[in-house]
């Protein structure tokens, strides 16, 4: 096949079998109407079906782009709840303490005896150890195996809400607050890359 391809491609012949006769020259429409017969002969014995040609292409781009729907939706949720964490940060003292107050009542009781500040820290914990799964599910979708990314987001946003907190009449921004976010978001980033890794090695 390949040999024919040549033959039809790159010669000097008028038709198939017609050679040109020794010191003659071909004019301006013989060399058009050889470049015709040429290329339809080169079409025609292309191997290639167009539908067949164009699924492998199809069917690649839309699994990128169901990969890139999943990616937008997990980052912006992953946003969202960040937004959420400084909106929060900004209440003023008084209603974060009235806040603090009825879900302490509720946590006692299931946990009698448990203090405010341990709910506060424990909220903070909590609320980051979300956002680090959320973080680490949005960079899944990028095929990317370094958690870094997902801590140092996590990091800057525990810093971004303590430094929100100092600008809060009746509120505090607090390095130790900021390592009890960052705690969370690490224990939340290491479980899901675990959880991942020997998912993806039991699936195999």
């Amino acid at each position: 096949m390949a040999s024919h391809c040549h033959r039809h491609l790159a010669g000097v012949m008028l038709k198939s079998g017609n050679v040109l006769p020794r010191g003659r020259t071909l004019s301006k429409n013989e060399v058009f109407r050889q470049a015709e017969y040429d290329i339809h002969d080169f079409v025609r014995i292309l191997p290639l079906d167009g539908a067949n040609f164009a699924n492998p292409i199809n069917r690649k781009l839309a699994a990128i782009m169901k990969q890139n729907k999943k990616f937008w939706i997990s980052l912006t949720l992953t946003l969202l709840w960040c937004a959420f964490i400084f909106t929060r940060s900004m209440q003023v003292g008084e209603e974060s303490a009235a806040e603090s107050g009825w879900v302490l009542a509720f946590v006692q009781t299931i946990f009698p005896g448990i203090t405010e500040h341990a709910v506060r820290k424990l909220a903070h914990f909590s609320e980051f150890l979300l956002l680090g799964a959320m973080s680490t599910l949005t960079q899944f979708q990028t095929n990317q195996k370094n958690p870094t990314p997902s801590l140092l987001f996590g990091l800057l946003c525990a810093m971004a809400d303590e430094t929100i907190q100092l600008t809060v009449p009746g509120r505090s921004g607090r390095v130790q607050d900021v390592w009890i976010d960052f705690a969370g978001v690490t224990v939340a980033v290491t479980a899901t890359f675990l959880f991942h890794h020997f998912h993806q090695k039991k699936s195999k």
